[in-house]
């Protein structure tokens, strides 16, 4: 099983997930999704584009329990994944 990623900062929040699995998903992120070149991860919008990819591989997630080998980091303030470029 693959551990995701789920980075949130006080306003928002993104599934962190390896570039080329978003691709293999199909999912086409929009523009409030990130892109990291140089690690080669992409961080996956909450409300839109996060369901998507989990539909799409069919992965369960739930905030309350964290089901499904993704794990929860919080950035107080705003986060760092807001510097990146957007995906689309």
């Amino acid at each position: 099983m693959t551990t995701l990623r789920f980075i949130s900062d006080s306003a928002h929040g993104w599934l962190e997930v390896p570039t080329v699995d978003v691709a293999a998903a199909g999912v086409t992120p929009s523009r409030y999704s990130y892109i990291d070149g140089h690690s080669g991860l992409t961080y996956l919008e909450e409300d839109c584009d996060a369901p998507k990819y989990l539909d799409a591989t069919r992965c369960t997630f739930d905030l309350a329990v964290l089901w499904g080998g993704i794990k929860e980091d919080f950035i107080d303030g705003l986060c760092w994944i807001r510097d990146l470029p957007p995906a689309a």
